[in-house]
């Protein structure tokens, strides 16, 4: 059984041992195995990554270069899945079903909305909004043979702006909570749980803000 919490700890040791290699590659993995959520991981990283750094040139530029790097590794895993039903069709799509969390509610979502706009600011507005999870986007624009340049264009686009929306706000957050952070560094054990509640508090500040509007 899968388990998040397994996943963001592993996640955020790959930060903490590799730097950038580190958001690339777990940001890669939440692309591919649809229970993470991607919002979460880039949360999760985005704290680790600016943990207790102060506003100034050089942190404009390294939310610029997280921001890209995060969503060089959530392209190459949309890729890896539009690629799979783009030439494997339904068929194969069928086959991994389980493994990519794809629901018939979602396709129904996507077809409706698409219905009455066009395929790009639709790909461009989900890749920055994601109302329904990036797997189902991966898998309905590879079947319906959406065009790779543009697929792959758009959503490098959609993910950094995302990205990078995110990581300044939660930044901005986190600075709220730089005394939890400092038993981060005292203890292991308290250390991580303090994490992940803080981690897991930002994000549902966010999807509350998000619901709001």
């Amino acid at each position: 059984m899968f388990n998040l919490e397994e996943f963001l700890i592993k996640a955020q040791n790959l930060v903490l041992n590799y730097g950038l290699i580190g958001v690339f590659i777990s940001t890669l993995i939440e692309e591919i195995i649809s229970p993470i959520p991607s919002n979460l991981v880039i949360i999760s990283l985005a704290v680790l990554f600016f943990l207790g750094k102060n506003f100034d040139l050089a942190l404009s530029f390294n939310f610029l270069i997280f921001s890209l790097i995060a969503s060089l590794g959530m392209l190459i895993g949309s890729l890896l899945i539009f690629f799979l039903a783009y030439f494997g069709g339904r068929a194969v799509i069928k086959k991994f079903n389980k493994f990519l969390g794809i629901s018939l509610k979602d396709f129904e979502r996507l077809e409706q909305f698409l219905h009455n706009h066009r395929e790009d600011l639709v790909l461009l507005f989900l890749r920055i909004i994601p109302l329904v999870p990036s797997s189902v986007i991966n898998v309905f624009f590879g079947l319906i043979g959406f065009h790779f340049v543009k697929f792959l264009l758009i959503s490098l686009l959609g993910n950094f702006i995302r990205v990078l929306i995110l990581t300044i706000i939660t930044w901005r957050i986190s600075q709220e909570f730089d005394f939890l952070f400092n038993l981060f560094k005292r203890s292991d054990v308290i250390g991580w749980m303090v994490f992940v509640f803080v981690i897991l508090l930002i994000y549902f500040l966010l999807r509350r803000r998000k619901k709001a509007f």
